[in-house]
């Protein structure tokens, strides 16, 4: 009996399962807010630190968790425009069933990695100024960041392959000079929203990289994760069909 990857998935049963995940993703984000900053507490609790160093630690907590929930919405939002597209005008194979079962993984992948980033963080500023040596080195917190943002990047990137295709059969059909005008239009406008869709994506690639090298030298948390949090609130806007 030959064995074969499964085949394509209806796109319109793909948005339940993606806005059941993500909303599932930023619960664990809030989730686990509390229970960081209750062991911040405990950090400081009966410490001589001043009143303004514990009020910095909590705003750079909850700072990085706003620039990550923005972030997850940027990802979710995404990805539910390339879905739309597909819903109109294809039908989705069994290699994109793939790349979306392993981007929404991915995705899982997010809220954990977060509250470890922020724990070994939290321990290693922490420590010193209570006068306790650190049982953690800056290179094994640069690696838990790394794996953070190579989970959110490959998520981008699998948005931006798919963009990729569906271009490319947009342009397959478009090649065709269909003779209904309205489905050449929607066809248009499907790829100008695709194209705008692929630059977004290809531009969050290449910022990530960036924002983690300005944080490791001079920019302090939490801003590399808001800075990459909201500059994904502006999006490329399609050009109207004529």
């Amino acid at each position: 009996m030959a064995l074969k990857f499964s085949g394509g998935v209806e796109p319109r049963l793909w948005p339940p399962l993606i806005d059941g995940t993500y909303a599932i993703v930023l619960t664990l984000l809030v989730i686990e807010l509390p229970a960081l900053t209750l062991d911040l507490l405990h950090d400081y609790n009966h410490e001589e630190l001043g009143v303004a160093v514990l009020i910095s630690s909590l705003l750079r907590l909850i700072g990085g968790y706003l620039g990550v929930f923005l972030v997850v919405y940027d990802i979710w939002s995404k990805k539910r425009r390339l879905l739309e597209i597909s819903e109109q005008h294809f039908r989705i194979s069994g290699f994109e069933n793939f790349v979306v079962l392993f981007s929404l993984f991915l995705a899982t992948l997010l809220p954990p990695l977060y509250y470890v980033l922020n724990q070994v963080r939290q321990d290693y500023l922490v420590h010193p100024l209570l006068g306790r040596a650190s049982w953690l080195e800056q290179i094994e917190i640069d690696t838990v960041s790394i794996l953070f943002l190579l989970d959110g990047v490959l998520i981008y990137v699998l948005i931006l392959l798919g963009a990729i295709r569906r271009c490319r059969q947009i342009r397959k059909c478009q090649s065709l000079k269909l003779s209904d005008q309205v489905l050449a239009t929607e066809l248009m406008d499907a790829d100008a929203q695709l194209r705008a869709l692929r630059w977004d994506a290809a531009l969050r690639v290449l910022l990530a990289p960036l924002i983690f090298i300005a944080g490791r030298a001079w920019l302090p948390p939490p801003g590399p994760a808001l800075i990459y949090g909201f500059s994904g609130l502006w999006q490329t806007r399609p050009k109207p069909s004529h």
